[in-house]
C-alpha cells in the first residue's frame, strides 16, 4: 500500500515527538488547576453541581486521568502523549486549511512541521490545548465546519486565550450578520448565558488577582518592561503599536477577502496580549498562515 505525503509527514512528526519525549526533552505536565482537582479526588458530578470555575479544565484533562488509571502510568506522561496527539492532529487540520487557501506545497509542509516542533520545545502543556482550540476555530471558519463550541472549549484552559476565541467569534459573527438567522441566534443565546457568566467570573478573578488595579493588569502583558519603567510611556508605545498594526491589518482585511477572519483573530490576539504574554502567542500561528498566503500571492503575481 502506497502512503501519501500527508500520511508520511504525519508519521514522521509523531515519531519525532515520541523520540523527544523518550529523551525527556518534551514533557507536558497536567496544568495546576486541573491537577489540584484530580488530587483532591473531585468527581465531575460534584464539580458541575458546585459550578467550580475550573470544571472545563478538569474535563479537558479527563482523558489523561482515565488512561493513567487504566494503564497505571504516570498522569503527566499520559498527558504528554495526549498533547502529542493534539499537535499531530493540529498539523493535519492546518494542511486542510492550506489546501483550501491554495497555499499547500512541500516548503509550507516543512515549515509547519518545523514550527510545531519548535512550539513543543518552548511552550507549556496548557498552551497546546489553547493552540488546538485556535486551529479548530480557523478550520471551522475557513472550511465552514461547525466546530466552534469545541474550539471555545479547548481555549478555556486559560482566561486570556479564551478571550481571544470569544472576541474573535463575536466579531466574526457580527461581520457575517449571524443575527439574521433565528435558529443560530437561539443556539448562541442559549450558550451565551453560561459562557458569559464564566467569562465574567474569570475577569473578576483576574481583577482580584491584580489587587483590583486595572493598570496593574498590563504588568502581565507584552509591555510589562515599559510598564515598570513608566506607565505614561507604556501608553504612548501602546498607541503607536496599535496604530501601526491597525493600519497594516486594515490593508490586508480590505485587500484579501479570504484572510478577513484570520486578521480578526490576529487583532484579538494582539489586544488580549496586552494583558498576557501567552495570550499574545495566540497570534503567531494566524500570522504564519497570513505570511505564507501573502508569499504565495506575491509569487504568483511575479510569475504573471
Amino acid at each position: 500500500m502506497k502512503l501519501n505525503k500527508m500520511t508520511v509527514n504525519t508519521i514522521f512528526l509523531m515519531i519525532t515527538y515520541i523520540i523527544l519525549m523518550k529523551l525527556n526533552i518534551i514533557y507536558f505536565k497536567v496544568f495546576p488547576q486541573a491537577l489540584v482537582l484530580i488530587q483532591s479526588n473531585s468527581t465531575l458530578c460534584y464539580l458541575l453541581k458546585t459550578k467550580h470555575p475550573h470544571t472545563p479544565r478538569y474535563i479537558i484533562e479527563l482523558p489523561s486521568l482515565i488512561f493513567s488509571k487504566l494503564l497505571d502510568i504516570d498522569i503527566h506522561r499520559v498527558n504528554t502523549y495526549y498533547s502529542i496527539f493534539l499537535l499531530v492532529f493540529s498539523y493535519n487540520l492546518l494542511l486542510k486549511i492550506y489546501k483550501k487557501l491554495r497555499i499547500m506545497d512541500n516548503f509550507t509542509n516543512f515549515l509547519t512541521m518545523l514550527l510545531l516542533i519548535i512550539f513543543a520545545l518552548i511552550i507549556n502543556g496548557r498552551f497546546i490545548f489553547s493552540f488546538f482550540g485556535e486551529i479548530l476555530l480557523m478550520y471551522s471558519i475557513i472550511l465552514k465546519k461547525r466546530k466552534y463550541i469545541l474550539a471555545l472549549f479547548f481555549s478555556m484552559v486559560s482566561s486570556g486565550t479564551m478571550m481571544v476565541v470569544v472576541i474573535s467569534m463575536i466579531i466574526i459573527g457580527l461581520r457575517k450578520k449571524i443575527y439574521r438567522y433565528k435558529k443560530w441566534m437561539t443556539i448562541i443565546l442559549l450558550l451565551l448565558i453560561p459562557i458569559g457568566k464564566y467569562v465574567l467570573l474569570m475577569i473578576k478573578r483576574n481583577y482580584i488577582y491584580f489587587d483590583k488595579n486595572i493598570l496593574k493588569i498590563f504588568s502581565h502583558g507584552i509591555l510589562d518592561k515599559i510598564y515598570f519603567i513608566n506607565i505614561k510611556l507604556m501608553f504612548i508605545v501602546l498607541i503607536l503599536i496599535i496604530s501601526i498594526v491597525f493600519l497594516f491589518l486594515k490593508n490586508i482585511y480590505v485587500k484579501y477577502f479570504e484572510l478577513r477572519e484570520i486578521v480578526i483573530i490576529i487583532g484579538s490576539s494582539i489586544f488580549c496580549g496586552l494583558f498576557g504574554k501567552t495570550t499574545f502567542m495566540m497570534g503567531l500561528l494566524p500570522t504564519f498562515i497570513l505570511s505564507i498566503y501573502l508569499f504565495f500571492r506575491i509569487g504568483r503575481k511575479l510569475k504573471c
